[in-house]
């Protein structure tokens, strides 16, 4: 009788350790609402959205010129996340983040330089524009006050002009889900 009385106070006792009163949160990826690029002619992806007017005149079509603002463009977004995330950039010859060069990451989040919006300042510097570069286009992105190493992106391009991709992925700094967007962007 005591083995039977044993057993069925194991078997309540896992029963309910499985019903844990506690909250069970679902994970939750990421959610980019919008990703922006505001090429060298002051043009952007986006028409006026919900969160907010965008940061240049809507264009189908970007173009980034290493002649004009000496190159440099805006990247502009705004996510969704229950808690603090990684926002990393890169640029690709499609719109995939395989084989992607990336360019920076921010971490973003509550009391962060960032929190659901973010910003980063991209320079382009083609051999085109500046003959010193010795046949090489190079391009940086950064979402602090200084630039970041330049990173040489020849192998991306077919020539000039050349279609490439910028492309925004964010994932939650804890479960690791992501969400990611990309844009294509010709490069003069």
């Amino acid at each position: 009788m005591n083995i039977i009385k044993v057993t069925a106070l194991c078997l309540s006792a896992a029963v309910l350790s499985a019903c844990d009163d506690h909250y069970h949160e679902e994970l939750e990826a990421p959610y980019i609402h919008y990703w922006e690029v505001v090429d060298s002619y002051g043009h952007s992806n986006l028409r006026f959205n919900t969160f907010q007017e965008s940061h240049g005149v809507f264009s189908q079509n970007l173009f980034i010129d290493p002649l004009l603002d000496n190159g440099y463009f805006e990247l502009w977004w705004d996510v969704s996340s229950y808690d603090d995330y990684s926002a990393g950039i890169y640029i690709n010859d499609r719109p995939s983040l395989i084989g992607a060069y990336e360019l920076d990451t921010a971490y973003c989040g509550y009391d962060r330089s960032c929190d659901h919006s973010g910003f980063a300042y991209c320079h382009f510097n083609s051999h085109t524009a500046n003959p010193y570069l010795n046949g090489s286009d190079t391009l940086s992105c950064s979402t602090r006050r200084a630039d970041n190493t330049h990173f040489d992106i020849t192998p991306l391009f077919t020539g000039h002009p050349s279609n490439l991709y910028m492309i925004l992925e964010v994932c939650d700094n804890d479960s690791g889900l992501c969400d990611s967007q990309a844009q294509k962007v010709t490069f003069e």
